[in-house]
């Protein structure tokens, strides 16, 4: 049986004229080779990245409780990632973050 993990949300105020409101929220999906990280930040610079790691659901959720308890902002999320798990891959038909703007 698999896991179901809760999404993780962050949620950041409007600030006038330094920051519009926005939501970061971090979620985990498990598959048979791992764990797929979902980073969405809503609001006026949305966007949406996905990749997958080849680790236990719950070394996975590891990773993303810290990229959500660091506010991990997605430009910089995979060089994160990346440092600490290599063998992280960009998610299945993603090319990278994808950003409205």
């Amino acid at each position: 049986m698999l896991e179901v993990f809760k999404p993780l949300c962050r949620q950041f105020s409007a600030i006038e004229e330094l920051q519009s409101a926005y939501s970061l929220i971090y979620t985990l999906d498990v598959g048979d080779q791992g764990g797929r990280l979902t980073l969405c930040r809503t609001g006026k610079d949305a966007c949406v990245d996905s990749l997958e790691l080849p680790l236990p659901p719950q070394r996975c959720y590891g990773v993303l409780l810290y990229l959500y308890e660091n506010a991990v902002q997605p430009e910089l999320w995979r060089d994160i990632v990346a440092e600490h798990f290599p063998l992280a891959k960009p998610g299945v038909g993603k090319g990278g973050v994808v950003c409205e703007g």
